[in-house]
């Protein structure tokens, strides 16, 4: 199934005869299709960019086409495709559902942390960032952040298979001091959060909970 995806994607570009950035007139919607049902990797649509585009533009532009398409995915999740897309995904969302009570308390750093480590489907992130309680604004740049993470790595491991005998050593390395700062800053929160008020003898709770913030 996924080889035929993967030729049948093959064929499209060939027939539309689209070079250049008229290519992105196909893989942009593709890209949002996939962000939103995932009939194929993502990863098919990124090598495509890379061999088209060359390894930075094309990676630039598939982070920015995932972005777009999670982006996407999450608002039709919020609006008007919302019924639908919980009956169609129920099953699915179930599975992940302790993930969900992490990103109901953590939002970002979760969104961040799944789409950097990919074994939860792009298009079932962007739902259960929709049913929590993540703002618009927040769940965009940290889908930024987490998609451009998630980009950087499939990027690494693709170009070994485009170009096997350049050197990616160095972007390993500063792949893993970016995931060390992420994993940094996402401790630094926790610390944040673990550390309440206590309630003196002569304080309610509620005056406590001012304090606190």
């Amino acid at each position: 199934m996924l080889e035929w995806i993967e030729s049948a994607i093959s064929r499209l570009v060939e027939m539309t005869h689209l070079h250049g950035y008229y290519l992105l007139l196909v893989t942009v919607p593709l890209t949002i299709l996939q962000g939103i049902i995932t009939v194929f990797p993502f990863a098919t649509l990124l090598l495509l960019h890379v061999t088209t585009f060359g390894i930075v533009q094309g990676l630039l532009i598939s982070w920015a086409a995932g972005t777009l398409a999670s982006v996407v995915c999450f608002v039709l999740s919020r609006t008007v495709i919302e019924a639908w897309i919980y009956k169609k995904f129920e099953d699915r969302l179930a599975k992940y559902g302790k993930w969900q009570r992490h990103m109901d308390n953590y939002g970002v750093w979760v969104v961040i942390l799944l789409r950097s480590i990919p074994f939860v489907p792009n298009n079932i992130i962007s739902i259960m960032a929709a049913i929590s309680r993540i703002r618009f604004q927040a769940y965009l740049w940290s889908t930024a952040v987490g998609t451009f993470s998630q980009i950087w790595l499939f990027g690494l491991l693709g170009t070994t298979v485009i170009f096997p005998n350049l050197d990616i050593r160095k972007g390993w390395i500063a792949y893993i001091g970016f995931c060390t700062i992420l994993f940094l800053f996402f401790l630094l929160r926790l610390k944040k959060d673990r550390r309440k008020v206590r309630p003196l003898p002569f304080q309610s709770e509620q005056e406590c909970d001012i304090i606190g913030k």
